[in-house]
């Protein structure tokens, strides 16, 4: 008989490893009576299967905590990702002024980051808008040098392709005299010395484009 139950012992005991191993950490030898070497394993046994079954709570707590940060994380990412799209919406905001006649006003600093953002919400202003005329001011500008001038040459040309002319205001004579003495070719820039003078001129050429629409090809 005791050949018996140490076969069944080790049997069981064999049982719970493999279901331990598949997975079942809920798996458990039957509480040994006695105090042989079979009984002694299958304690130890089941010791090994409460440290499995605490190790793989603490697992899921962990894991549990580890996803909560992250989505946290995600959604300040989220958060400061949409404070800077309104940052930059502020800083550089595209005006529609009415028929068709967008306004840029450039205010403070300059450099490359915000040069090519400068030149993305033209554009997209532009496409969205169906837009004909924009009007870039400069008046608050802290400075125009070759880079911001080679940024505002390279927004008036994609903007044409677009179908949209393209007036330079507020350039100033301080700032005319620069980009002389730089070297930048402004020649074939359109310009105004306000914003006021840009407008009515932006706007007498949409008055007459709206007119020539109104009145059709045979009563031009």
């Amino acid at each position: 008989m005791a050949e018996r139950g140490d076969a069944e012992v080790a049997e069981e005991i064999l049982g719970v490893l493999l279901q331990l191993g598949a997975g079942n950490l809920d798996a458990r030898v039957t509480q040994p009576d006695g105090d042989g070497p079979l009984d002694m394993i299958a304690v130890a046994v089941n010791m090994f299967a409460d440290e499995l079954a605490w190790a793989k709570d603490r697992e899921l707590e962990l894991r549990a905590h580890l996803e909560r940060q992250v989505a946290e994380l995600e959604r300040n990412q989220e958060q400061i990702a949409a404070q800077h799209q309104a940052i930059r919406e502020l800083s550089t905001p595209v005006l529609e002024v009415g028929d068709g006649v967008l306004v840029l006003p450039l205010v403070g600093s300059v450099d490359e980051a915000r040069g090519e953002q400068v030149i993305d919400d033209l554009l997209d202003a532009i496409a969205k808008e169906q837009a004909h005329a924009a009007i870039i001011d400069v008046t608050g500008l802290a400075l125009l040098d070759t880079l911001v001038a080679g940024q505002l040459l390279r927004a008036i040309a994609a903007a044409q392709l677009l179908g949209a002319r393209v007036i330079v205001t507020g350039m100033g004579s301080a700032n005319a005299q620069l980009l002389v003495e730089l070297g930048v070719d402004f020649g074939a820039v359109e310009t105004a010395r306000t914003l006021k003078s840009g407008l009515d001129v932006a706007l007498a050429r949409a008055r007459r484009r709206r007119d020539a629409t109104r009145l059709g090809p045979g009563r031009r």
